[in-house]
């Protein structure tokens, strides 16, 4: 097979989880209307880097193929996608924001900060434990669980940074 071959065959989507993007994008739409479009394309960008992260070769080459993809791989869904997700994010979702002694911006405890970098160094660590990792590449369903916790403690570690006040 030729590289070109593999780079158009190499797609693997599934139909379930770009239709529930899809309607994620839809219901951003539908619930902050057309107030929250100069912020939705960066939701958008989000979403297909996590296409290419998890249905393109880059994803099928994670797959047990080449250490470069897989990292790469997680690299994505750890600390660019949820990132690009919270900045398009509109700034009224904050509930009730604890403002500082300035009273203009929030500030996060020291334990809120150190549990937010534990969450996205923790999660990069915890996924590569050798029987984890194994499993990972070995079972779709653990692969599973390891994207979303990806996304989740991603977004975690980025929130005291880019989550909307």
């Amino acid at each position: 097979m030729t590289t070109k071959q593999f780079l158009i065959s190499g797609w693997d989507w599934n139909p379930a989880v770009a239709a529930a993007g899809a309607a994620g994008l839809a219901s951003y739409f539908v619930i902050y209307g057309s107030s929250s479009r100069p912020r939705a394309w960066l939701l958008g960008l989000g979403l297909i880097l996590f296409c290419v992260a998890v249905f393109s070769p880059i994803g099928t080459l994670a797959k047990g193929y080449l250490f470069s993809a897989h990292m790469t791989q997680h690299l994505l869904l750890l600390l660019i996608v949820p990132a690009l997700v919270l900045m398009g994010l509109p700034k009224r979702v904050a509930k009730n924001p604890q403002p500082d002694e300035t009273g203009k911006g929030t500030r996060l405890p020291v334990k809120g900060l150190a549990l937010s970098w534990l969450a996205g160094v923790g999660a990069l660590w915890f996924w590569h434990i050798s029987a984890l990792c194994n499993a990972a590449a070995a079972s779709a369903w653990i692969q599973g669980v390891q994207t979303v916790s990806l996304l989740v403690l991603g977004g975690m570690f980025w929130w005291p940074l880019l989550g909307p006040r």
